[in-house]
């Protein structure tokens, strides 16, 4: 028998029985997950090898992490067997309040991966999770 990809045996039952962990599907994959208040974000691109496609997500952290330190997050996360993850660009954002509607506001630019080229796919994707979207 021969396999084309490695397989992920992490998984471990109670008797210690190793098995195959399912494989997870691009639409399984949030699209933004943020911390709150102030926090760095990253703009990724996630290309699955199964599905061979991709998708864009969003992924931020409470400062003062690093921009790195969130794409070392999501590659623990999804597997380089499985995924591969590019970095677009990033910035900082803040979640704000306006008018009773929550809201954020996208600015300046990760100094590990520069800014994004077009911050408005970025507020674009977030406009699908938050009612109002600023950015610079």
């Amino acid at each position: 028998m021969v396999f084309k990809r490695k397989l992920n045996l992490t998984k471990v039952d109670l008797r210690g029985n190793l098995f195959l962990e399912k494989a997870m599907k691009l639409s399984e994959i949030p699209e933004v997950i943020l911390d709150q208040e102030d926090y760095k974000y990253l703009l990724l691109e996630i290309f699955s090898f199964e599905e061979n496609r991709s998708v864009l997500i969003i992924r931020g952290c409470e400062k003062p992490g690093y921009h790195y330190n969130i794409l070392w997050e999501q590659k623990k996360t999804y597997t380089e067997d499985e995924f591969r993850i590019s970095v677009i660009g990033g910035g900082s954002v803040s979640i704000v309040f306006i008018n009773e509607n929550r809201g954020v506001i996208l600015a300046g630019k990760s100094w590990d991966y520069g800014r994004e080229p077009d911050r408005g796919v970025t507020a674009e994707i977030l406009r699908r999770h938050f009612p109002v979207v600023s950015f610079s």
